[in-house]
């Protein structure tokens, strides 16, 4: 690390820890829903879940914070997340 990198690391650091928390929701869809949740859609569905999440991904890596500023947002995001994926994976 270099002189001066400390602050750039951190926020890095910081949106990191954001996406985690923001992936939290949709890891519990799986984990707690898998059992209990009928899934009537096709492959088709899944692919555009994971295509979601790795742009997610990608935004860890390359973006910005975006609306997971507060730790409100952060929960508010991962619970819309975890409905667009449950849509994506019902319905399409």
């Amino acid at each position: 690390m270099k002189e001066g990198d400390g602050p750039a690391a951190a926020a890095k650091a910081g949106l990191a820890s954001r996406t985690n928390t923001l992936l939290s929701g949709p890891m519990l869809l799986g984990m707690l829903g898998s059992g209990k949740l009928a899934l009537g859609g096709t492959d088709t569905g899944l692919y555009a879940a994971m295509g979601l999440i790795v742009i997610l991904e990608a935004n860890a890596l390359f973006g910005g914070q975006g609306p997971m500023k507060s730790v409100v947002g952060v929960v508010h995001c991962s619970l819309a997340l975890a409905l667009v994926i449950f849509g994506l994976l019902n319905y399409v």
